[in-house]
């Protein structure tokens, strides 16, 4: 299946895939960061299930303009769902899509968990599915913390990630992107999250927490390690976001 790329407000450089036949809804890819730059795969794989999938790049990331986390990542995200909802255009034809814009859901992993939870509760989302969300930034993770991820980020990939040091120090405030913040306005029925117990990157308890406070689904596997967005891919993954999409 081609993959298309538009632009979303005049920043956010956006992948996009549609199916051939009969659309069952529209799903919007957030990725963890770093993650990788491309996700063809999973754009096909979600295309052939019957979905329009986007795989937006966060402001400030990749090839999309702006500063990384000058405003939160929930967002950009918030910008992508509302300008699909209107004709886009393709960056390379010039072409013009319309979406049918019924069914929409959120799948997220990891950096993206927050924008995945807090969203649920957005007007036009029908369902998110968060696969080994963070929660709480102020849980201190000893393979990834954020002093190592921030050095990496600017001596691994450079200008793929622009970002300050004012606006770096803004995710450990509860306020800013982060999930714990904003427990109040998540929408648990609309909600699930999928966790390992040996991932070493996001610790299972704290999420396990979270998620009997929003009263949400929450689904833990013994083995799996840490989950991104392309382990949606993986059948027994699939089968749990298929399952829960169906669920009323």
């Amino acid at each position: 299946m081609r993959i298309f790329r538009t632009r979303i407000k005049k920043e956010i450089v956006t992948e996009f895939a549609a199916p051939k036949g009969k659309s069952r809804g529209v799903v919007v890819l957030c990725s963890g960061v770093p993650s990788s730059s491309g996700k063809n795969e999973l754009l096909n794989f979600l295309a052939a299930k019957g979905f329009w999938v986007f795989y937006p790049r966060y402001r400030g990331t990749w090839e999309s303009g702006g500063s990384f986390l000058k405003q939160s990542p929930t967002a950009d995200i918030a910008d992508v769902l509302a300008s699909i909802q209107k004709p886009i255009k393709e960056l390379w034809g010039g072409h013009t899509f319309s979406v049918p814009f019924q069914q929409v859901y959120v799948v997220g992993s990891s950096f993206g968990g927050p924008a995945t939870i807090t969203l649920s509760s957005h007007k036009v989302v029908l369902k998110a599915f968060a696969l080994s969300p963070v929660v709480d930034w102020s849980r201190k993770c000893r393979t990834e913390p954020l002093s190592r991820l921030k050095r990496y980020l600017r001596k691994g990939y450079g200008e793929a990630f622009r970002f300050t040091d004012e606006d770096w120090k803004k995710i450990g405030q509860k306020g800013f992107y982060n999930a714990v913040g904003h427990t109040d306005s998540v929408d648990g029925s609309k909600l699930a999250i999928v966790q390992a117990k040996d991932d070493d990157a996001v610790r299972f308890e704290p999420v396990q927490r979270f998620a009997r406070s929003v009263g949400c689904s929450f689904t833990l596997l013994n083995e799996g390690g840490h989950f991104g967005v392309s382990s949606l891919m993986q059948p027994s993954i699939y089968r749990l976001f298929e399952s829960f999409i169906r669920s009323k």
